[in-house]
């Protein structure tokens, strides 16, 4: 039976102004939604959740807050600190995979106090990323971040939604660093919760055509374009993508993946695959709902296709 977060008549006023009113919503395990509020209104949305005044909360859940304001020890060397709380969790993770995760393995032997403000919120969110607790309230988590400290949030999110029954919510005035992250996004009203969609169409908000992806590959990063890759395959809980002949693994969920790629160049043909149209060589028929696909430079791997996805992929290659 899933369990789920419940706002039930959820109300906040301030003197004779409504913040927000009988705001009915229910937030799911596996699921990241987000609440756009200024700060004022983040702080009375925790503090209701934590007090569980007007929320139900499943027995037996606890609650975990990422502050973006949160400096961890500033004394420490930062893989150090990745130590400490490794052990503090009583967590199996290695420190060499928590550094890849939060792209932090150039400042490893720095101390915290020397590492610049990117790398410094991206070492918060290893909190996150390590709670046992099952409901988890981000306030603020991409305020000020970049491109990568933004690509990592994401892909811890993902990870957690994939591989865990956390419910989070994330909280943020602004709207468009919410959708990169959550969804749905909602707004707390007097009429309660709104979701606030995206205005750009769907084509339009994808990436361009020319998306970089990066891996590291021994001490090398290597920076493809998403036209030299072959195919990407999820392979025992990790992604793989194969390009000029090579495999290498990637910091990328398929989900993540899904919202990057450009749908005119890359299928899914399988829940564990994509494939680059343009290196089809040939779709090989075994009976009337099994296909198997044949990649240009790729001779020893064929990529199945699910019975669902067949009618698609044939419209894709004008079949």
């Amino acid at each position: 039976m899933a369990h789920y977060l419940e706002f039930h008549k959820f109300s906040s006023y301030k003197g004779n102004d409504i913040l927000f009113k009988d705001v009915d919503l229910k937030v799911y395990e596996k699921e990241c939604i987000g609440i756009q509020a200024n700060r004022e209104v983040q702080n009375v949305i925790i503090e209701k959740i934590i007090e569980q005044d007007e929320v139900i909360i499943p027995a037996d859940h606890s609650i975990f807050v990422l502050d973006s304001r949160i400096a961890p020890y500033q004394s420490m060397k930062l893989a150090h600190y990745i130590d400490y709380m490794l052990s503090w969790h009583d967590s199996a993770e290695q420190k060499e995979d928590i550094l890849r995760l939060l792209k932090l393995q150039q400042s490893a032997n720095k101390k915290i106090s020397k590492i610049n403000e990117q790398e410094l919120q991206r070492l918060r969110y290893l909190s996150l990323y390590l709670t046992r607790a099952n409901i988890c309230l981000l306030q603020e988590p991409l305020q000020n971040t970049d491109y990568e400290t933004q690509h990592v949030l994401k892909h811890i999110i993902s990870l957690l939604i994939e591989h865990t029954d956390k419910m989070m919510i994330v909280l943020s005035n602004n709207s468009a660093e919410l959708e990169q992250c959550s969804e749905p996004v909602y707004i707390l009203n007097e009429q309660g919760a709104g979701k606030i969609r995206n205005q750009l169409p769907e084509k339009e908000s994808r990436k361009e055509e020319n998306v970089k992806i990066s891996c590291r590959h021994g001490d090398r990063i290597i920076i493809f374009s998403t036209e030299e890759i072959s195919f990407i395959e999820s392979e025992n809980a990790a992604v793989m993508i194969y390009a000029q002949g090579n495999k290498y693994k990637i910091d990328y969920t398929l989900k993540e993946l899904e919202g990057i790629l450009n749908p005119d160049l890359f299928f899914r043909p399988h829940r564990s695959y994509f494939v680059n149209l343009e290196e089809i060589s040939e779709l090989i028929c075994w009976s009337k709902n099994s296909y198997s696909i044949q990649l240009k430079n790729v001779e020893d791997i064929l990529v199945p296709v699910s019975k669902a996805n067949i009618p698609a992929l044939k419209q894709k290659l004008n079949i």
